[in-house]
């Protein structure tokens, strides 16, 4: 059949299919895609570009903890164009202090940490280090006013509403700590502690901050004495004070609940990684209050398996939720995978997976969001060589504005037409990885719910 053929034949089947009598849509309007991916432009074989990151403010930013032997490495990217704007290196740099073993940005500001980094208090002190994200000048470097030896200052790193937070799981007797600064001064404003810490519970593995609340994550702790079941707790960023202490009820042996935490928009994610609902270590999330502490839901993937570990990553913004699986198979043994979800009516919307994912990859052990885009770090892909790392960008699109305008519009449909006819991507409106008739009908869904 000619070009002009089928685009009369598709034609008069829109049409008709207007003019009938209104319809439930069942098509999702919306979706993300991949739409770049992220490697150093020095990137080379062991340096795990990817092990962090972050993005706000049109900019992401990348830690590569192994780079240099080791010394670590950032970078920041324009999330528009995929350009390099900066490398980052930290004032004082050595071999071993993985310097972007965490990373955190907001409001123009980048935070790198450096947990095995020396000092004249002893080694593995760590430090943070705080650039601007827009020149990539380093603004501060940050330490505990009680720094020691092991204290592993940098385990993690959140920014929020002009705080910083770190987590230190070697400080406090190896309990663990996180401290609060205000990140434009560098002052120490607090120090977090649990009421109920024991050595060895990793508190500060995993940390997270929204309109005054800081969340850290324990993982390691024994709650109602179950080994390495984990814990959660949240705290009074101004003055300290611990507000609560989350455990769920179904809390069992090694779930390491409390691996990753989130908290936005009054809702605190805990991720429990090593939860075995769907099989050994599986993986799910738990939803929680964050003003009261109440358990609110229970997340794991829809086609969860064994050995997954969904929640080893977690991130939220503006009602979404992105978890990392990054031992699922779907692409290969541990290629690894990521997941969105609606955290107002906590369904699943999409699962993430890159166009190019291999054995081994772990794409899913670091994720984050902001706006529409999503950012997902693969620190073992081999791109540059074996476990150099990359990081893929997803983004929202709307699927009826085919021609890509802007708008919604029937001149879409033209577009699509033109798509359907050469067969591309844009012709897949029901997500099925096809171009089909059967795209016709999701192409009219998505219209009629608009974007």
């Amino acid at each position: 059949m000619s070009a002009s053929k089928a685009t009369n034949r598709v034609g008069s089947m829109f049409w008709a299919i207007v003019a009938s009598a209104n319809f439930v849509t069942s098509g999702q309007s919306q979706m993300y895609v991949e739409v770049d991916k992220l490697t150093a432009s020095n990137g080379i074989a062991d340096d795990h570009f990817g092990y962090s990151v972050s993005v706000d403010g049109g900019v992401i930013a990348v830690g590569a903890e192994q780079a240099a032997t080791s010394k670590g490495s950032a970078y920041l990217y324009d999330v528009q164009t995929g350009q390099e704007l900066h490398e980052l290196y930290p004032s004082v740099a050595r071999s071993g202090d993985r310097f972007g073993r965490a990373i955190a940005s907001d409001g123009g500001i980048v935070a790198v940490a450096c947990p095995y980094e020396d000092s004249d208090s002893g080694v593995d002190t760590g430090a943070v280090y705080v650039y601007d994200a827009i020149t990539g000048d380093q603004l501060l470097r940050i330490r505990a006013n009680d720094r020691a030896a092991g204290d592993f200052f940098g385990s993690s790193v959140a920014l929020g509403d002009g705080l910083l937070v770190v987590g230190a799981t070697g400080a406090n007797g190896e309990i663990g700590a996180a401290y609060v600064f205000d990140v434009a001064t560098g002052n120490q404003l607090a120090k977090l502690t649990p009421n109920t810490g024991a050595q060895f519970d990793r508190f500060g593995w995993s940390v997270a901050v929204d309109n005054g609340i800081a969340v850290v994550g324990a993982r390691s702790h024994a709650s109602n004495g179950i080994n390495n079941s984990g814990a959660a707790y949240l705290f009074n960023a101004a003055n300290g004070a611990q507000l609560f202490k989350l455990v769920p009820s179904d809390i069992a042996q090694s779930d390491l609940f409390g691996h990753a935490v989130a908290i936005d928009g009054g809702i605190v994610a805990v991720g429990s990684r090593r939860d075995d609902d769907l099989g050994n270590d599986s993986g799910s999330v738990y939803l929680f209050n964050a003003s009261n502490g109440v358990f609110i839901d229970k997340l794991r993937a829809s086609d969860g398996a064994a050995e997954e570990r969904f929640g080893s990553a977690v991130a939220m913004h503006n009602g979404r939720l992105v978890v990392g699986a990054h031992l699922d198979d779907e692409s290969g043994p541990t290629s690894g995978s990521a997941y969105l979800f609606d955290v107002a009516t906590r369904t699943e919307i999409t699962k993430l997976v890159p166009s190019d994912g291999f054995d081994g990859d772990e794409f899913g052990w670091f994720v984050d969001l902001n706006d529409d885009v999503i950012v997902v770090g693969a620190y073992l892909d081999d791109d540059q060589g074996n476990d150099s790392g990359s990081v893929y960008v997803f983004d929202e699109v709307c699927l009826a504005d085919t021609n890509g305008d802007g708008m919604v519009s029937p001149a879409d449909f033209s577009a699509w037409v033109a798509a359907f006819n050469a067969m591309t991507s844009a012709c897949d409106q029901n997500g099925d990885g096809t171009c089909s008739p059967a795209d016709f009908s999701a192409w009219v869904a998505n219209y009629n719910s608009g974007c």
